[in-house]
Protein backbone atom coordinates (compact mmCIF):
# COMPACT_ATOMS: atom_id res chain seq x y z
CA UNK A 1 0.00 0.00 0.00
CA UNK A 2 2.68 2.50 1.15
CA UNK A 3 5.99 3.08 -1.28
CA UNK A 4 9.16 2.93 0.03
CA UNK A 5 12.79 3.91 -0.82
CA UNK A 6 14.42 2.27 2.29
CA UNK A 7 12.97 -1.39 1.70
CA UNK A 8 13.47 -3.10 -1.24
CA UNK A 9 11.22 -6.09 -0.70
CA UNK A 10 7.64 -5.53 -0.95
CA UNK A 11 6.80 -7.81 2.06
CA UNK A 12 9.09 -5.32 4.41
CA UNK A 13 7.00 -2.35 3.54
CA UNK A 14 3.88 -0.72 5.91
CA UNK A 15 0.50 -1.98 4.59
CA UNK A 16 -2.86 -3.04 5.43
CA UNK A 17 -3.04 -6.92 5.66
CA UNK A 18 -5.77 -9.68 6.37
CA UNK A 19 -3.96 -11.09 9.10
CA UNK A 20 -2.87 -7.45 10.99
CA UNK A 21 -4.35 -4.96 13.32
CA UNK A 22 -5.24 -2.29 11.16
CA UNK A 23 -4.16 1.19 13.58
CA UNK A 24 -1.43 -1.05 13.93
CA UNK A 25 -0.58 -1.41 9.91
CA UNK A 26 -1.75 2.44 9.68
CA UNK A 27 1.20 3.42 12.50
CA UNK A 28 3.62 1.83 10.75
CA UNK A 29 3.00 3.41 7.54
CA UNK A 30 2.73 6.67 9.52
CA UNK A 31 6.38 6.09 11.37
CA UNK A 32 7.34 5.16 8.07
CA UNK A 33 6.79 8.07 6.21
CA UNK A 34 7.70 10.70 8.50
CA UNK A 35 11.41 8.34 8.71
CA UNK A 36 12.01 8.88 5.09
CA UNK A 37 10.99 12.46 5.33
CA UNK A 38 13.72 12.77 8.00
CA UNK A 39 16.04 10.75 6.26
CA UNK A 40 15.82 12.88 3.21
CA UNK A 41 16.94 15.81 5.03
CA UNK A 42 19.31 14.22 6.91
CA UNK A 43 21.32 12.34 3.93
CA UNK A 44 24.46 13.85 3.30
CA UNK A 45 24.97 11.90 0.22
CA UNK A 46 22.06 14.03 -1.48
CA UNK A 47 22.39 17.01 -3.04
CA UNK A 48 19.74 19.95 -1.72
CA UNK A 49 17.11 19.68 -4.86
CA UNK A 50 17.06 15.87 -4.59
CA UNK A 51 16.53 16.02 -0.63
CA UNK A 52 14.27 18.59 -0.75
CA UNK A 53 12.28 16.80 -3.61
CA UNK A 54 12.39 13.47 -1.43
CA UNK A 55 10.97 15.27 2.10
CA UNK A 56 8.39 16.93 0.17
CA UNK A 57 7.42 13.70 -1.57
CA UNK A 58 7.40 12.54 2.07
CA UNK A 59 5.20 15.27 3.37
CA UNK A 60 2.65 14.99 0.40
CA UNK A 61 2.23 10.49 1.53
CA UNK A 62 1.86 11.95 5.13
CA UNK A 63 -0.90 14.53 4.00
CA UNK A 64 -2.32 11.41 1.95
CA UNK A 65 -2.57 9.26 4.99
CA UNK A 66 -4.03 12.35 7.19
CA UNK A 67 -6.43 12.90 4.46
CA UNK A 68 -7.48 8.51 4.59
CA UNK A 69 -7.76 8.83 8.82
CA UNK A 70 -9.35 12.35 8.86
CA UNK A 71 -12.55 11.09 9.87
CA UNK A 72 -11.35 8.35 12.20
CA UNK A 73 -8.92 11.15 13.89
CA UNK A 74 -10.76 14.51 13.87
CA UNK A 75 -9.52 17.92 13.96
CA UNK A 76 -6.09 16.90 15.25
CA UNK A 77 -5.86 14.96 11.96
CA UNK A 78 -6.84 18.57 9.59
CA UNK A 79 -4.09 20.53 12.32
CA UNK A 80 -1.70 17.93 11.07
CA UNK A 81 -2.02 17.88 7.78
CA UNK A 82 -1.73 21.63 7.21
CA UNK A 83 1.22 21.85 9.87
CA UNK A 84 2.61 19.39 6.88
CA UNK A 85 1.53 21.56 3.87
CA UNK A 86 3.12 24.59 5.77
CA UNK A 87 6.43 22.46 6.42
CA UNK A 88 7.03 21.53 2.74
CA UNK A 89 6.02 24.86 1.72
CA UNK A 90 8.84 26.38 3.31
CA UNK A 91 11.12 24.32 1.18
CA UNK A 92 9.22 25.41 -1.73
CA UNK A 93 11.59 28.36 -2.79
CA UNK A 94 14.67 25.94 -2.44
CA UNK A 95 13.00 24.08 -5.59
CA UNK A 96 11.79 27.14 -7.08
CA UNK A 97 15.37 28.16 -7.00
CA UNK A 98 16.87 25.10 -7.95
CA UNK A 99 14.64 24.53 -11.26
CA UNK A 100 15.08 28.18 -12.20
CA UNK A 101 18.46 27.44 -12.32
CA UNK A 102 18.21 24.03 -13.85
CA UNK A 103 15.95 25.99 -16.81
CA UNK A 104 19.07 28.77 -17.19
CA UNK A 105 21.31 25.59 -17.82
CA UNK A 106 19.04 24.04 -20.23
CA UNK A 107 17.99 27.60 -22.60
CA UNK A 108 19.39 26.91 -25.65
CA UNK A 109 20.24 30.59 -27.23
CA UNK A 110 20.84 30.28 -30.23
CA UNK A 111 20.68 33.96 -31.50
CA UNK A 112 23.15 34.86 -28.81
CA UNK A 113 20.79 37.25 -27.08
CA UNK A 114 21.62 37.01 -23.72
CA UNK A 115 25.57 37.74 -23.36
CA UNK A 116 27.69 36.21 -21.04
CA UNK A 117 27.19 38.63 -18.31
CA UNK A 118 23.66 38.38 -18.38
CA UNK A 119 23.90 34.72 -17.99
CA UNK A 120 26.42 35.17 -15.28
CA UNK A 121 24.46 37.81 -13.40
CA UNK A 122 20.98 35.67 -13.58
CA UNK A 123 22.84 32.84 -12.31
CA UNK A 124 24.27 34.78 -9.29
CA UNK A 125 20.92 36.37 -8.68
CA UNK A 126 18.80 33.11 -8.74
CA UNK A 127 21.80 31.35 -6.57
CA UNK A 128 21.46 34.31 -3.78
CA UNK A 129 17.86 33.24 -3.86
CA UNK A 130 18.36 29.81 -2.94
CA UNK A 131 21.48 30.28 -0.60
CA UNK A 132 18.41 32.72 1.21
CA UNK A 133 15.88 29.83 0.90
CA UNK A 134 15.23 27.20 3.86
CA UNK A 135 17.10 24.17 3.77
Amino acid sequence: MFRTEQTPRMSDKPAIRPDAAVGDALTAAARDILAEALAALDDPEKSDAVAVHDYRKAMKRWRALLRLVGPFIGTEGERLRVEARDLARELAGARDAQSALDALNDLKDPEGTLSKASRGTLRGRIGDIRQGAPR
